[in-house]
């Protein structure tokens, strides 16, 4: 990477200081305090290591010599225009979907044609080079690739795949509230339930992905793990996609070291290990812009058709699939100026692209037309920020604005505490927060070599842009930045590539050796730590708070009634105002036929209560534990047990008359536990009860 070895030794020594320099600067900001200085530190630490690489005369990225637009032979136009008319068809049939004709699986149909139309277009050429020499191919002419061409694709498949496939019914163990809604319209289009695949569901989400993850689940079985096997698959091709993206951006050595980071990224494994569909955004970026790369540097039209239907498809993912494409917009006239790419091809490409998009994503696109709602819905839920409000109250908008957009920027070196995963600073953890800034370091060395602005754009630009985007929503959710993590990844990989070769330089005899060993060491042990702590029992609390694991130990219990014996209970929830029982989709999926009614009077000395039969159970949740001694003297004649969490935490307790029929006491994959009260405190005036220690879960 560098070429200053066998010079001054004060050169290998000002590169050196520079790391430290880096190092020093995370350190600060992950301490949280004097934001905007501490970000602006960091910002001036990777200036100054770039100058130190550049001024040692170091060339971290070898520029690689692109090739202009080949001339392509036209597809026939006949064939072009069958795919526009198509795509009007599938416009006209979802506009009117509801009516005789316009069924869900009229629309799929039609659409399914202008895909395929599309593809036929695209593969034109290399199709009919194909059939024209079936006759004359001979199979001793036909070559098999060697080990090295085959091998590193299948090294990185592997380092992918193991962490995502493997035990995907644990870690999480816990299914969260809002998957389980998800795994509810993935078995409702299962079973033959009627869910437009191309209109909108829970939380405004586009109900395609979860009718293909119910397919999906039909075929490899029906638990939660079934149901979580495509997002697996998705964060799989992500990892691939991320590798070779980062072969044409930062080389092919430190891309690979790039995508083995993010293999085994806590984060990003596990919104590959749950059946939400944010996992769609980093995948669908790292392919688009892969995609868009090879269509501007080869001017292939299948490339840039092939980042349009990506860009398409990734529309029916999570949120972020709406704003990709104006990313992916930005960049092709970078790119096509970089590459000294006329106007005309750059339309031609981009033209390619949005028709590739349109074809993939018209269905979803009319029934926004038809239902604006859903698609500025969700903004307006989660966002605190607004044209409106910054006209009356701007004093307030824009500070809030700015404290946004330093946590979103920042992210991967402050902590994050919000939602589904949760992280105190750095968010992504040591070292790779501090390699992760000496890859920026690097790519701005390699912009002041080369003054080649594509590659850089193509490394920061997503990563500004989309984080501008998030920090219009209040709080800052990390899992809405899940999109920039293969951009954290290359950046991790090429700074552990520059560190290694820089360590290596200082044994010019054994550069090789020391480079190698250094890369091997430093993945192996961040790959099993990474691994390790994602593997913890005691993680897996940290993905969800009390609330989703009460509903999801209910659920469990439930579940497990046909195993013990008996049928469901009747469930009174003494949950509300604070949870409502419907609005648990893990709850509702692990127990379907559950019969559960909310009880929202609070218990008090002079309230009655609902009664409790023999096939009936009351769940009172902790955080009603004030009530327990009025609950407790209501039903004096039922037995009482306590359900704690891993930590210790009190779930909630639980009145019903023995025996106890149709429900688990026995403790759950998450280790939260179920312990009978066999002595009361309440007439002691106590909340507590005499419960050994050993049966508090953990």
């Amino acid at each position: 990477m560098t070429s200053f070895a066998g010079g001054p030794v004060y050169r290998w020594l000002a590169v050196g200081l520079g790391m430290l320099a880096v190092a020093a600067a995370v350190v600060f900001v992950t301490q949280e305090s004097h934001r905007w200085v501490s970000a602006g530190t960091l910002a001036l630490a990777m200036i100054v290591l770039a100058i130190s690489i550049v001024v040692a005369n170091g060339k971290p990225l070898h520029a690689r010599k692109m090739r202009g637009l080949p001339g392509e032979a036209p597809a026939p136009r006949w064939l072009l225009l069958l795919a526009l008319i198509a795509i009007g068809v599938t416009a006209a049939t979802a506009d009117n979907l509801g009516t005789s004709t316009a069924t869900y699986a009229a629309v799929a149909q039609r659409w399914l044609v202008s895909i395929g139309l599309l593809v036929l277009i695209a593969w034109w050429h290399p199709l009919v080079r194909t059939v024209c020499g079936a006759r004359n191919m001979r199979w001793s002419s036909v070559t098999i690739p060697s080990f090295r061409v085959w091998g590193p694709w299948l090294g990185i498949i592997a380092f992918a795949a193991i962490p995502r496939l493997v035990l995907l019914n644990r870690y999480p163990t816990v299914v969260g509230g809002d998957e389980g809604h998800h795994m509810l319209t993935a078995r409702a289009s299962q079973e033959g339930s009627t869910v437009h695949p191309f209109g909108t569901g829970f939380f405004s989400t586009p109900n395609l992905y979860p009718v293909i993850d119910g397919w999906v689940a039909e075929l490899v079985g029906p638990d939660v793990a079934g149901y979580r096997v495509l997002s697996a698959v998705v964060g799989v091709i992500g990892v691939v996609a991320t590798w070779r993206l980062g072969r044409y951006l930062i080389g092919p050595r430190p891309a690979a070291i790039g995508a083995i980071v993010l293999a085994t990224m806590p984060f990003h494994v596990f919104w590959s290990r749950v059946a939400f569909n944010n996992i769609t955004d980093p995948t669908t970026i790292v392919l688009a812009m892969l995609f868009l790369f090879r269509s501007v540097t080869f001017g292939q039209r299948s490339n840039a058709i092939l980042c349009g239907m990506v860009l398409g498809f990734g529309f029916y993912g999570y949120y972020g699939g709406r704003a990709i494409p104006i990313v992916v917009l930005l960049l092709l006239p970078i790119l096509a100026a970089s590459r000294r790419i006329g106007v005309q091809s750059t339309i031609r490409i981009g033209a390619w692209i949005v028709t590739g998009f349109l074809a993939t994503a018209m269905p979803l696109i009319m029934h926004y037309v038809n239902n604006p709602a859903p698609f500025t819905g969700h903004l307006d839920q989660v966002s605190a920020i607004s044209l409106d409000r910054l006209r009356e109250d701007p004093g307030t908008v824009i500070p809030l604005y700015l404290d946004n957009v330093w946590d979103a920027l920042l992210l991967p070196w402050v902590g994050n505490d919000y939602f589904f995963f949760r992280h105190d600073a750095p968010f992504l953890g040591w070292p790779v927060a501090i390699l992760l800034a000496w890859g920026i370091g690097v790519w701005i060395s390699r912009f002041f070599l080369s003054r080649d602005i594509s590659r850089i754009a193509s490394l920061l630009l997503p990563w500004i842009a989309l984080a501008a985007g998030v920090a219009l929503t209040t709080p800052v959710g990390g899992h809405r930045l899940l999109v920039i993590t293969p951009f954290w990844a290359l950046a991790a990989g090429n700074g552990l590539f520059a560190v290694a070769r820089w360590l290596a330089l200082a044994w010019p005899s054994m550069t090789g050796p020391v480079f190698r060993t250094v890369i091997i060491a430093a993945l192996l042990v961040m790959s099993v730590n990474d691994l390790r702590w994602s593997a913890t029992e005691e993680r897996q609390h940290t993905y969800s708070e009390n609330r989703t694991t009460l509903a999801w130990d209910m659920g469990w219990r439930l579940s497990q009634s046909d195993a013990g014996g008996g049928e469901m209970p009747t469930v009174l929830f003494a949950g509300p105002p604070m949870m409502f029982s419907d609005g648990w989709g893990n709850l509702r999926f692990l127990a379907p036929d559950l019969e559960i009614a909310d009880v929202e009077a609070p218990f008090t000395e002079a309230s009655e209560g609902p009664a409790l039969p023999d096939d009936a159970v009351l769940i009172l949740i902790g955080e009603r534990g004030s009530e327990r001694c009025a609950a407790e003297r209501l039903y004096a004649d039922a037995t009482v047990a306590e359900v704690h969490a891993r930590d210790g935490a009190l779930l909630y307790l639980m009145f019903f008359h023995e025996p106890l029929s149709g429900w688990s006491s026995a403790t759950t994959p998450a280790e939260t536990t179920f312990t009978v009260v066999t002595e009361s405190e309440c007439d002691a005036g106590a909340l507590g009860t005499s419960r050994d220690d050993a049966d508090v879960g953990g």
